[in-house]
């Protein structure tokens, strides 16, 4: 277990790489997803590189490493990045997919596994015959019929293999192959079908499309293996030599940790999901294709994936409970960020400030589960997005500051980076992209024995 730090000298370490380039953090050359990075395409993911660097100095100034924990893993950018550097992870993720990605990351194979099995999935479905079609709610609305067929045929194949580590690493695949074959547009999150005209225009080959997808993941994932076997950080027979646990489970049910994680690296979702980032949605088709026997959750799962909007009715914001204006009240006491941008959305019309209350009240029981996975004094990196709620931007980088620092955590740092090129996306309701131009990284450190909290200054 690491043991605890001044936060002068991380903060120095952070920020001493801006006085030669200020937009360090932004990393807009040296963005690129390879390795475990690049398997799957899911929503909103992080910088690896911002979070290499991140854990890097961490370690700087707690050598001794220990655990690092993520209680909104997404697609594994913290996990991966974390097995790099040989170190333990606990993570958890509300969404089967996400989870799914976590334990296909987890578990490195050997690139003669994977080709071999590989070959024996496309050899299954050229052979199989049978033109039947996995049946679910919306399939005929979001698949042609050949198309249907096709996945079905590699569902089959996939199913056959032996061992759930393979078997799962082609369903990433698979997903993928679904994100692109369906009749949803891939330029958003939601779900929304292409119109007639693409329709008709549209040349589509499952089989071809997932052969490729699968070859480029196993040439990615045989380059992590390969990095992590050259610095000895597999066991005999390929395992991580690290702890790894990742499971699917709600951040604001989890029980006190009597194993408790030496830092904190994570990125929640920016608002409630419906308005911001679906992740439910984007998750919902691929999930449909995978066979539920290899994804976690077994007592919920078929509730979160029967249609597009349950998991992220589950998520953060998603429902609001009885005692919302009881809560919300209690938050404007100890934010006073909270408290304004209340003030600003009770003049709007619409149902914006209970969207924000319920979001932020959620998000508040989130960080007490979270505070209670850490050891004392444990440092914390949250990079954190800031989205809009009828034209008024949320503080949600302040308003984490703050009811932190009710808990007793002190603020080292506040970075902020520009996100280059492809800028994250947010579905809003209108059904039209909003995108986010800049990201915050807020460097916290946990309190102890009722230490008195500690503020620093932001740097951009």
């Amino acid at each position: 277990m690491a043991s605890p730090s001044a936060p002068d000298d991380l903060r120095e370490l952070l920020i001493a790489p801006m006085a030669g380039d200020p937009d360090f953090w932004t990393f807009a050359t040296n963005s690129r997803r390879t390795m475990g990075h690049a398997l799957f395409n899911y929503p909103a993911m992080m910088v690896p590189q911002v979070q290499a660097a991140l854990l890097d100095a961490w370690l700087a100034v707690e050598p001794d490493g220990g655990t690092v924990f993520d209680p909104f893993a997404g697609s594994g950018t913290v996990l991966t990045e974390s097995m790099l550097r040989g170190l333990d992870f606990r993570g958890t993720d509300i969404n089967p997919l996400a989870v799914l990605l976590l334990r296909v990351k987890a578990r490195p194979l050997s690139e003669s596994t994977l080709r071999r099995s590989l070959e024996s999935v496309i050899d299954a479905a050229i052979d199989d015959a049978r033109s039947d079609r996995l049946d679910f709610r919306g399939r005929d609305k979001w698949f042609p019929e050949d198309v249907a067929v096709q996945l079905t045929r590699l569902h089959r194949a996939i199913r056959a293999l032996p061992g759930s580590d393979v078997r799962r690493f082609f369903w990433v695949c698979l997903a993928a192959t679904v994100r692109q074959v369906s009749n949803s547009r891939t330029s958003t999150f939601k779900l929304h079908v292409y119109d007639e005209k693409t329709l008709a225009a549209r040349d589509l080959d499952a089989l071809a499309e997932f052969k490729q997808i699968a070859a480029d993941n196993v040439a990615a994932a045989s380059v992590e293996r390969a990095a992590l076997a050259k610095a000895s950080l597999l066991q005999v027979g390929g395992r991580y030599r690290g702890a790894i646990d990742c499971r699917r489970a709600d951040v604001r049910q989890l029980a006190p940790s009597p194993n408790q994680a030496d830092v904190l690296m994570t990125s929640p979702p920016y608002g409630d999901n419906r308005t911001t980032v679906p992740y439910g949605q984007y998750a919902y088709l691929p999930l449909r294709w995978i066979d539920p026997a290899d994804l976690d959750g077994q007592d919920q799962l078929e509730q979160l994936i029967d249609s597009p909007y349950r998991t992220d009715a589950a998520s953060l914001g998603g429902h609001a409970p009885s005692d919302l204006a009881e809560r919300l009240s209690a938050l404007m006491e100890r934010s006073d960020s909270v408290r304004a941008t209340a003030k600003l959305l009770t003049d709007l019309p619409g149902d914006g400030l209970r969207r924000f209350a319920t979001f932020v009240c959620d998000l508040d029981e989130a960080m007490e589960k979270i505070n209670g996975q850490l050891r004392p004094k444990a440092f914390q990196f949250w990079t954190l997005g800031e989205r809009s709620i009828s034209g008024n931007r949320v503080p949600t980088t302040r308003i984490v500051a703050e009811l932190a620092a009710s808990r007793g955590c002190s603020e080292v740092v506040t970075l902020t980076r520009s996100i280059p090129n492809g800028r994250k996306r947010m579905a809003i309701r209108n059904d039209s992209v909003a995108t986010m131009g800049t990201e915050s990284i807020l460097v916290l450190q946990g309190g102890a024995d009722g230490a008195a909290p500690q503020a620093y200054a932001t740097y951009q």
